[in-house]
């Protein structure tokens, strides 16, 4: 291809992307239309309500609860979705969690029996929801993904006053015939099949059976009379991805119409799909951008040329050694569920991978130096502003907590600071080895 021709081809390209983005960020600003935002600090745990703009009285309200290593992101479209057709919807941060300042309590003894802090954090966000004037306090349903199911399906099952639960990747098994009242298990068709059989368990523990199969669900009981039970294997959803389904959320808001007796109409939330759009677009336009910034450094030859053994050494050891090492190292000290083991495993694994690369003379001190440079630095954070202006802002809304906030500023300097050396040795290993990689 020649180069005018080549030049053609990108010049398209990033025009297109810069059209996806255009068209992105509009459907995602539309998504946002008729719907009211109400945000609040119950404790130390951040609540945010999602209810249609326009008036019209108490409503049924849904808590939401999301799983371990989550955050409210990632069960917003169930939020949009119930608040979409009338509900209040209202999506909270577990300790360690997202925007949550609180450390993870770890105690799964205690989560399983109802008696932990998350259960206490459950407790106290429900007494603020049923405290709001759009809220009719008498009809209060709970859903949960995962960790969130096993807490809202235990609370459920000792406080009758809860009108339904929707327990989505369900964990928790141990319920009664009749509590909890109107349970609803949806199950991904992809997930692993212990995770099934605890849903077909909790089915079957709360009084369902196997005769009343019809289109890839099972029943039992009846809605008005607060026994209903049902399984629903949600088509092409695994563990993560069940909290996108729209066959989820359509079943999600068909079983709360039923408990309440009501007939709302509205759409499913769409907006992943044009969150992957932007997301797409913007990686896109990160190849010239990072290219930009660091012209003049970033095409400079390693000292050393790696062979192929030492390629493998410098990535295998590390990556075999960090974790069992890790097994006996304090991790528990930055206050993420996950991502602690996830921050101090890259640090551990970076620092193994700098003292292989100074034993085989492969990084000496101006080269280390010069990736630990004040322009490098520069780039970097440059780079990252650009990823996260780019698609933070539209990750944060329906994903993942993904905005930069003052309460995790130091924890995002930390791990700034933790991840550093395992992503320069991983790029340095890339540049100087590509001699021995280019043999694989």
């Amino acid at each position: 291809m020649s180069t005018r021709r080549a030049m053609l081809v990108q010049a398209i390209l990033y025009l297109g992307a810069c059209l996806g983005i255009i068209l992105a960020v509009q459907q995602l600003w539309e998504a946002e239309r008729g719907l009211q935002h109400l945000r609040a600090q119950v404790g130390q745990v951040p609540v945010e309500v999602l209810l249609p703009a326009e008036p019209e009285g108490p409503r049924p309200a849904v808590v939401i609860a999301h799983g371990f290593s989550s955050s409210k992101q990632m069960m917003s479209p169930f939020a949009y979705t119930l608040a979409r057709h009338g509900y209040v919807a209202a999506t909270l941060d577990w300790s360690g969690h997202g925007r949550n300042p609180g450390p993870f309590p770890y105690d799964w003894s205690a989560v399983h029996a109802g008696d932990s802090a998350l259960t206490r954090e459950l407790e106290a966000v429900l007494a603020y929801v049923r405290s709001l004037p759009e809220v009719r306090g008498e009809q209060v349903a709970l859903l949960g993904h995962s960790m969130g199911s096993a807490i809202v399906t235990r609370y459920a099952r000792d406080h009758g006053e809860i009108a339904a639960t929707i327990a989505v990747s369900a964990i928790f098994s141990d319920v009664l015939p009749a509590q909890p009242r109107n349970l609803l298990l949806l199950t991904g068709a992809l997930e692993l099949p212990r995770l099934q059989a605890a849903a077909r368990a909790a089915f079957e523990a709360s009084g369902g059976g196997s005769e009343g199969e019809t289109a890839g669900a099972l029943a039992a009981g009846a809605l008005a009379a607060g026994d209903a039970r049902r399984l629903v294997l949600v088509p092409c959803a695994d563990h993560a991805t069940v909290a996108l389904s729209p066959r989820a959320l359509r079943e999600t808001v068909q079983w709360l119409d039923g408990t309440f007796g009501r007939a709302s109409e509205g759409a499913v939330d769409t907006r992943a799909v044009w969150v992957g759009l932007l997301a797409a677009c913007a990686l896109v336009l990160f190849w010239p951008v990072s290219r930009w910034l660091l012209q003049g450094w970033v095409d400079r030859p390693g000292p050393c040329p790696l062979e192929l053994v030492g390629v493998l050494l410098v990535l295998v050891i590390p990556a075999v050694a960090a974790p069992l090492l890790l097994r006996w190292l304090p991790y528990h000290t930055l206050p993420l569920a996950a991502g602690d083991y996830v921050m101090s495993l890259l640090a551990l694994q970076g620092i193994l991978m700098l003292g292989l690369l100074a034993v085989t003379g492969c990084l000496d001190a101006p080269t280390l130096g010069r990736f630990f440079s004040g322009r490098a630095w520069l780039a970097a954070a440059l780079l990252t502003a650009c990823l996260v202006l780019a698609v933070g802002w539209a990750l944060d809304r329906t994903l993942l907590s993904a905005w930069p906030t003052p309460q995790r500023a130091i924890v995002i300097g930390a791990a700034f600071l933790l991840v550093a050396p395992y992503f320069v040795c991983a790029d340095y290993v890339t540049r100087a080895g590509s001699r021995g990689l280019n043999r694989i």
